[in-house]
């Protein structure tokens, strides 16, 4: 069996980046994937570390290598990530130089070939669903019989499918890899290889996970890269392997609050009825609660119901657009009365809400987006999480933007944050309005929503809106704390 230490790495999110940006601190179930499948393939020295929770800077990073010198360093990178992900990638090659540095994640996944050509400090990148793939690669890396060399020529690498690397001089990719079909073959995440007590939700409960029922999406909306990296076929787990998950996460690891982490937890209304009954059945609801995603065309009284009463407590929708026109241009497939619906019975039921919204959408005007923020109104959700329009690498929104403008090598990734300085400016303004217009129409319409006569009881009745509300009035202050040179950081 092949030998050798392999560190897998979550490097250091931007402070604004989503999760974060909710207070919430999600374990990054991705490399715990990957740490479970190796284990389970025989691989005895296999260490997680997570620099995020851990607050690691790159000097913590250099010591950790330099004292375990791990023979396969891979690392997990978002777009907001990528810059990070980088600096960890050229510090591990600088403290052992011999180590085979490996990238995964969304971004990389659609940028394998820019990221090899701009980057010798990382030989090889896992693209798309990466479990069986990096399992595959580690193999051959450690395997004896191959001698783990990368340009030496000894090892052909042109077999594995599903990754990109450099060979004579060249860069070279490998066929897609097929999605794995049966998601009830990957063991449980490796969630041991983390201090889980480190872990918390918004409501400062400590011993909070992640956890998926399935994977694809069939929609491609405009905005967003789930599609093209997890495929459009959905493909779910056995709802009894789930809840199995779950009751290991409370019994080993004390996990009191669980995120379903699918992008539509309801894609499948019967498939989540199910997930619910079993919670009911076997008493998880009585340890531990639940949000998660979901569709506001998939919902019904009767789901409704049954999500409250296994546990559920917040659903997150995504709205992004206030005007039917926009969602049929993002490709959302709903209706706006639809949504309407979807959030006056969740409230009725005592699920609380978040909706998202998306402003500076290519098509966007002023009239537009200040539609989007009076339907926010009207929906009231216990939070919204305004955002501007972000092309991310795979998604449509990129693929328009790469014809328009180009694909350059001094894009600052950190800036696709969702929460920072606008990446691009939407194409319906007038030719004046500049970047700092749009930044200037994300705070309004914080203001607008949060500043109501309506919402002010919420901040002493309500927990939940009193806990996601401060991080709304923290993006205000900080806006106008930067406008006027007090400080630097970003919204």
């Amino acid at each position: 069996m092949p030998s050798g230490k392999i560190l897998l790495v979550q490097p250091p999110y931007p402070q604004e980046l989503g999760y974060e940006g909710l207070n919430i601190r999600p374990p990054p179930l991705g490399i715990l994937y990957l740490a479970s499948i190796l284990r389970q393939g025989g691989f005895e020295e296999v260490s997680v570390l997570d620099a995020n929770i851990l607050g690691l800077k790159q000097e913590d990073f250099a010591k950790i290598v330099e004292s375990e010198q791990p023979k396969i360093v891979g690392i997990s990178s978002l777009t907001a990530t990528y810059f990070s992900a980088i600096r960890f990638a050229r510090e591990a090659k600088k403290i052992s130089p011999d180590s085979k540095v490996i990238f995964g994640g969304p971004h990389v996944s659609f940028l394998s070939s820019e990221v090899l050509r701009l980057n010798r400090c990382v030989d090889f990148v896992v693209r798309g669903e990466g479990e069986n793939t990096f399992f595959e690669l580690c193999k051959a890396l450690l395997n004896s019989d191959y001698g783990g060399a990368v340009d030496g020529g000894r090892t052909d690498f042109h077999g594995i499918r599903g990754i990109t690397f450099r060979t004579d001089g060249r860069t070279v990719q490998t066929e897609d890899r097929p999605y794995i079909m049966d998601l009830d073959i990957l063991p449980f995440p490796a969630r041991d290889l983390l201090p889980f007590d480190m872990y918390e939700t918004s409501k400062g409960r400590k011993n909070f996970t992640t956890i998926i029922t399935s994977r694809g999406c069939p929609y491609g909306c405009y905005f967003c890269a789930t599609s093209p990296f997890w495929g459009r076929k959905w493909r779910a787990r056995k709802p009894l392997k789930v809840v199995k998950e779950m009751e290991e996460c409370i019994n080993e690891f004390g996990v009191h609050t669980f995120f379903f982490g699918d992008d539509s937890l309801n894609h499948s209304p019967a498939h989540l009825e199910k997930l619910c009954d079993l919670m009911i059945e076997r008493r998880v609801c009585e340890e531990a609660e639940w949000w998660c995603q979901a569709r506001a065309d998939r919902v019904s009284p009767k789901l409704l119901q049954k999500m409250k009463k296994a546990g559920c407590m917040l659903v997150l929708y995504g709205v992004e657009t206030g005007s039917q026109e926009g969602l049929d241009k993002i490709g959302k497939r709903e209706e706006i009365g639809t949504i309407k619906r979807t959030f006056e019975l969740t409230h009725r039921v005592g699920i609380e809400t978040i909706g998202t919204f998306i402003l500076g959408l290519p098509w966007d005007t002023e009239e537009g987006i200040r539609k989007t923020v009076e339907f926010a109104k009207i929906l009231d959700p216990a939070y919204v999480q305004f955002t501007i329009f972000t092309p991310l690498p795979g998604s449509q929104g990129w693929e328009d933007i790469i014809k328009e403008c180009g694909l350059k090598d001094d894009i600052d990734w950190q800036r696709f944050t969702w929460y920072s300085d606008p990446t691009t400016v939407s194409k319906g303004f007038n030719p004046c309005k500049s970047i700092q217009d749009l930044e200037e129409m994300l705070i309004r319409a914080y203001l607008q929503f949060l500043f109501r006569k309506k919402q002010l009881p919420k901040f002493v009745l309500n927990p939940v809106y009193r806990s996601l509300g401060k991080i709304g009035i923290k993006r205000i202050a900080y806006y106008f704390l930067r406008k006027h040179g007090l400080i630097k950081t970003k919204i």
